[in-house]
């Protein structure tokens, strides 16, 4: 089976309703190789139906997630815990999505002790938090998304200290320099529109 284009393995779970409640309970999916449990709901009423989800998964390969999306890199590592919550309205929900993962390689470089926090907003907005040790340096990440604007975009504020100058070579125009030392702090600030993505019946994908 395959949902938004993505391939199901495995979807089950006991469901009921009763007085203009939905309820999923036990629910467990497979998806993208990505074992994911938990219980979600839905009451109708007066308005939009309020919602509740509440998901965990883990352990989640990294190789696996990135080969679902074209425009990321080859990845490496295991992502040992996912908690995804979300409460509110269809029209205006909230919740949360929170990422552990002890190590992570991409580009040749490795990333240790990821923790990533995204709380959403009933506005469509997204706060990003993390911290992680990007090849020994201490790294913080903070930012805002924002899914549902007319041009969605990010922006994000990541810093790094007493980062080794080698390690950053490969990001470089000029890949060739020779550096050296260590950089006390590094800040990079950065705003960038997003292009939604869609899959043809193909499975090939695209920007529009």
């Amino acid at each position: 089976a395959r949902l938004a284009g993505y391939p199901i393995q495995e979807a089950a779970g006991v469901w009921g309703f009763s007085k203009m409640s939905f309820s999923l309970n036990g629910m467990k999916i497979c998806a993208l190789g990505v074992p994911i449990h938990g219980d979600a709901g839905m009451t109708f009423g007066k308005g939009a139906p309020t919602l509740s989800l509440n998901l965990s998964g883990g352990p989640i390969s990294a190789a696996e997630i990135a080969k679902a999306f074209p425009a990321a890199p080859a990845m490496t590592g295991t992502i040992e815990r996912v908690v995804v919550s979300v409460q509110g309205t269809t029209k205006a929900p909230g919740g949360s999505v929170n990422v552990e993962a002890s190590e992570l390689g991409a580009f040749g470089k490795k990333i240790r002790d990821a923790v990533v926090n995204v709380r959403f907003a009933k506005d469509g907005s997204a706060a990003i938090t993390g911290n992680a040790v990007f090849e020994g340096a201490p790294m913080t990440t903070k930012g805002t998304l924002w899914v549902n604007a007319p041009k969605p975009k990010i922006d994000m504020t990541v810093t790094c200290r007493s980062l080794n100058a080698e390690a950053i070579r490969a990001f470089l125009p000029g890949k060739d320099l020779a550096l050296k030392g260590v950089l006390t702090e590094i800040c990079a600030l950065r705003e960038r529109r997003l292009r939604r993505w869609r899959r043809d019946r193909s499975g090939r994908t695209g920007s529009w």
